[in-house]
């Protein structure tokens, strides 16, 4: 003869509640890691598309030799650490000074002026 079940005491709605609650925060840190864990494999290397440098300045740094690149397909892979570091080795300059203002401003002027 089989082992009967041992009876479950009633939850509270109270105590079911939390009971959900701890559910479901073990499984939005299940969703979390798993995640994470996909993301940070794909982020390694990046194509033309998803560069953060823009498509066609990805293709061309590559073309260059500037950026080591490897081919899978119509893709031009570079590794993530490669485009961190070419990044950080060309920061953006600060805004125009006053002076090169004017001298675009004035060039500006003469490319008017000769349409005229």
């Amino acid at each position: 003869m089989g082992a009967r079940p041992l009876p479950v005491p009633e939850l509270s709605p109270d105590a079911r509640i939390d009971a959900a609650k701890r559910l479901l925060v073990e499984a939005i840190d299940q969703l979390v890691e798993a995640k994470l864990a996909k993301s940070s494999g794909v982020t390694d290397w990046i194509d033309q598309d998803a560069s953060p440098l823009g498509r066609d300045r990805h293709l061309r740094l590559v073309r260059r030799g500037v950026l080591k690149a490897t081919k899978d397909g119509h893709r031009r892979l570079v590794r993530r650490a490669d485009i961190d570091a070419y990044l950080e080795a060309h920061p953006v300059r600060g805004p125009v000074a006053a002076d090169e203002e004017e001298d675009v401003q004035a060039m500006l002027k003469r490319i008017e002026g000769g349409r005229r």
